[in-house]
């Protein structure tokens, strides 16, 4: 039979993997961009991530793989693209390229795979 301390000790444990799990949910944009930059090197991409830019709205990350440019806007679950940030990207696929919004490495591995650059 547990004692009451037994069953606060679980509930904490709980309560820490609950904490530990909703954590990792929100992963901060900071560390998508370096994952997702991890992966993108890891393919043979050139990676830049843009820090400050002469230009409004310009993607987080641009890449260039197998000679197509991509241009990764990276955002957390709850973050929200704005109406420049969109008009980018869209600019980038009329141009030819692949432009996306990623709030995982598992989303720029979607694209890219259905893209055939992977």
């Amino acid at each position: 039979m547990l004692q009451l301390g037994g069953l606060m000790g679980i509930a904490q444990s709980i309560g820490e993997l609950q904490y530990k799990t909703e954590r990792r949910k929100q992963m901060k944009e900071q560390e998508i961009v370096a994952r997702i930059q991890k992966y993108l090197k890891a393919n043979g991409a050139y990676v830049v991530k843009t820090i400050v830019s002469n230009r409004a709205g310009i993607p987080d990350i641009l890449a260039c793989l197998d000679g197509t440019f991509i241009g990764i806007e990276v955002k957390t679950d709850t973050g929200v693209v704005s109406p420049l940030q969109s008009a980018n990207l869209v600019m980038i696929v009329e141009a030819g390229g692949v432009g996306m919004v990623a709030r995982s490495t598992a989303d720029v591995k979607r694209v890219l795979e259905e893209a055939r650059l992977v």
